[in-house]
């Protein structure tokens, strides 16, 4: 069964032809067929040459007054838009698609989402091992550059031990040397004293003699 506009409200005096005007803007007819309605007397099913344009149709129409009152009786008409066997196979089966595709969407989405979470963890973990291998770094070159202060001061402290040895040996030596310089000095004074009473005896002894 054929889609179509289900048409009620319309008088007894209205034909086919009266029918077919309503449907004029929506590209015409393809047929119309009549049938009993327990409110109204009669109804019509319409198809339109464009299939397209029957819930449009329907839509617009319905609800709606029509007729001049002159050649086509004025009425008050309701439309329905009933949908047929085929275009409900149609119907399921594009929402079928669509749940589908959007399935297959949600599906890329949450791949995507994935990949993305993905990425970002190996993007943290990149950057937490970065982070430590620059950590370790800075902690090497800290124990290295003390390691060199140590270094350096013991340096120091060995070279100025050294000089304080060396110091002390240089008083040492000036402190001996003096010692020394002066005890030759003394002995030179008494082997001078000691010549000068010898020459002192030996004049005596002269002028005795």
């Amino acid at each position: 069964q054929e889609s179509f506009v289900f048409v009620r409200g319309f008088p007894a005096s209205w034909k086919e032809p009266q029918v077919k005007y309503l449907f004029v803007v929506f590209g015409g007819t393809a047929s119309v067929r009549f049938t009993p309605d327990s409110e109204f007397g009669r109804a019509a099913q319409v198809t339109l040459k464009d299939p397209s344009a029957l819930e449009r149709a329907a839509r617009q129409l319905n609800e709606t007054d029509v007729g001049d009152g002159e050649v086509i009786e004025e009425c008050h008409i309701l439309c329905d838009y009933v949908m047929g066997a085929s275009e409900r196979r149609r119907c399921e089966a594009e929402e079928r698609r669509r749940a589908e595709e959007e399935a297959q969407e949600r599906k890329r989405a949450e791949a995507a989402a994935a990949l993305a979470a993905e990425q970002a963890r190996r993007q943290r973990e990149a950057e937490e091992e970065r982070r430590r291998i620059a950590e370790e770094e800075q902690e090497r070159r800290r124990k290295e550059a003390e390691m060199q202060q140590r270094i350096e001061e013991e340096e120091r402290q060995r070279l100025a031990q050294e000089e304080e040895e060396r110091r002390l040996r240089e008083k040492e030596e000036e402190r001996r040397r003096r010692k020394e310089e002066k005890k030759r000095r003394r002995q030179e004074e008494e082997e001078e004293e000691l010549r000068r009473r010898q020459e002192e005896e030996e004049e005596e002894q002269r002028r005795q003699e």
